[in-house]
This record gives structure tokens, sequence and C-alpha cells, in this order.
């Protein structure tokens, strides 16, 4: 497993443990706004580090495109 591969499987873990965070938030009467504006953020940061994985991973995992066809 790559180290990026690692970062990827970790940061799954913590996104999950954020979700359950703030759904547990959400469950509450009076829910703490700053709390739940905090998990909302924190999800989407590590939403736009999972594409940016993910993008990263597809582009190392795939040969390189258009370059064996260059000679033809």
């Amino acid at each position: 497993m790559s180290t990026l591969q690692a970062q990827r499987k970790r940061l799954e873990k913590e996104m999950q443990e954020a979700q359950q965070q703030l759904e547990e938030l959400n469950a509450m009467s009076y829910p703490n706004q700053a709390m739940v504006n905090y998990y909302t953020d924190v999800l989407k940061h590590y939403q736009n580090l999972m594409a940016s994985i993910d993008k990263h991973l597809s582009a190392t995992d795939s040969p390189s495109t258009g370059l064996s066809n260059a000679g033809e």
C-alpha cells in the first residue's frame, strides 16, 4: 500500500468519525451551531482532500495517454 493509499484510508476513517459527530449533534434538541458548522466544514474539507487523492491515484494507476500513439 502506498503512502497516498494509506492517507486515503485514514481520511475515510476520519470522515466517518466526523459524520458520526455531526449526526449526534444534529440529533440534539438544541445543537451547538458552532460545532455543527465546524463538522460541516471539516467534512467539506475532507471531501476535497479525498477528491484530490483519488485524482492523483487514478493518474498514477493508469498509463499516460497519448504518448504511446505519438509515433504512429
